[in-house]
């Protein structure tokens, strides 16, 4: 049986063992871990199988084997090496069409609140510990812990599940502020005031909106004018550098430039200020090579998990929709969009909008989705807000 319970107890296990590999790199973990997540999906894709219900379960049955079909294909033309990766794809549709299912109570249990704060303050304090003995971004971490951008994914899950299941709003900003000061995650840091600017499209020129959106512009500046903060030392030095090359360069002529420039020019000695034209960079190589496939690649993909087969780097896209578009295939790639769009219609005059829209952004900078543990909360939290905003509207 599917259920917040089951869900949440699963989760914690999930969390434990993560852990547990993370610092012990016991392989023996990571295969439980793994049989794990199988069996979650199992049991997941079994419960919609047996309950399914109304047009719209029908509807996301259809989805399912829509975009098994063209997998199908990108198997066949590609062959199975990166299946596992499909899977995890697999994984987030099944988790979502199963929360849509599940009976919510009129109540939230305490049990069931700690339980949500247990799942958010695990990895908080893995993050924490790994500042200061050093284990953070280790290439052997699974899931969340394998750099600060997937830890801070996770968070924004757990703030948007700590809003479903009601915990104190002081709770979840005092959270979700300090996951951002102990990372350096700009693309997040943008993409949530974007988010929340939409959110409160409506509400801005109110005049009690409008004195809290100038009083949190004006703390704003004053940190990023005078914090010593990582995150803000970052912002400064990225705008820096943005400000040198485009007074020296056409923005065409970006990915042209070579990092020890760039690296001069910002002054960095890590080169974090000039990863967004490393994204630049390998944005380029990675689209060229996809339009110079043939017709059948370009329509199904050239393979999951192929992107750093083609390019330099030998690495990600750093982009989830890009990712989306070279190795499903333009059909794949649209039918993700479609779901992704269909959601968002329906979330976006609710609060849940913030954090959905905030993930949808990030999606652009960072490879999110192949991330199990996070895509599998994100599409949890995803349903559920539907399902409730939907009970809501009933009700009212």
């Amino acid at each position: 049986m599917f259920s917040q319970k089951l869900f949440f107890s699963v989760m914690i296990i999930f969390l434990f063992l993560q852990v547990g590999y993370h610092y012990s790199q016991y392989d023996l973990i990571k295969y439980i871990l793994y049989s794990l997540e199988i069996t979650l999906l199992f049991i997941g894709f079994n419960f919609f199988l047996k309950n399914k219900v109304g047009k719209e379960a029908y509807g996301g049955l259809k989805y399912l084997m829509l975009i098994s079909s063209i997998f199908i294909v990108n198997y066949t033309l590609n062959g199975l090496d990166g299946i596992v990766d499909s899977i995890k794809i697999f994984g987030a549709i099944i988790i979502f069409l199963a929360t849509t299912l599940i009976k919510l109570k009129p109540n939230i249990l305490k049990r069931d609140k700690i339980k949500v704060i247990i799942m958010s303050g695990i990895p908080l304090l893995v993050v924490i510990m790994d500042k200061i003995i050093g284990f953070q971004e280790s290439d052997k971490s699974l899931s969340i812990f394998v750099n600060s951008n997937n830890y801070i994914f996770f968070a924004i899950c757990c703030c948007w599940l700590m809003l479903l299941c009601n915990v104190s709003k002081k709770i979840v900003l005092v959270y979700i502020l300090i996951s951002f000061a102990i990372t350096s995650t700009l693309g997040a840091l943008l993409s949530i005031c974007i988010a929340t600017l939409f959110y409160l499209r409506k509400r801005v020129f109110k005049l009690k909106y409008f004195l809290l959106s100038v009083l949190l512009i004006l703390v704003g500046m004053i940190l990023f004018d005078n914090s010593d903060l990582y995150l803000f030392q970052r912002v400064r030095g990225t705008m820096n550098v943005v400000s040198n090359l485009l007074s020296n360069y056409k923005f065409s002529q970006l990915s042209e430039v070579g990092f020890g420039e760039a690296m001069k020019i910002s002054g960095s000695s890590d080169g974090s200020d000039v990863s967004f034209l490393f994204r630049i960079k390998i944005w380029t190589e990675i689209l060229a090579h996809f339009l110079n496939q043939g017709i059948e690649n370009i329509l199904f993909g050239i393979g999951f998990g192929q992107i750093p087969n083609v390019n330099s780097f030998g690495l990600v896209a750093h982009n989830d929709y890009l990712t989306w578009l070279v190795e499903f295939g333009l059909f794949g790639f649209l039918t993700i969009i479609v779901g992704l769009i269909t959601c968002f219609k329906k979330l976006k005059n609710t609060v849940y909008i913030i954090p959905y829209l905030t993930i949808l952004i990030y999606f652009f900078s960072e490879n999110l989705f192949y991330n199990f543990f996070g895509i599998v909360l994100f599409a949890y939290c995803t349903a559920l807000s539907i399902k409730k905003n939907r009970n809501e509207s009933i009700t009212n």
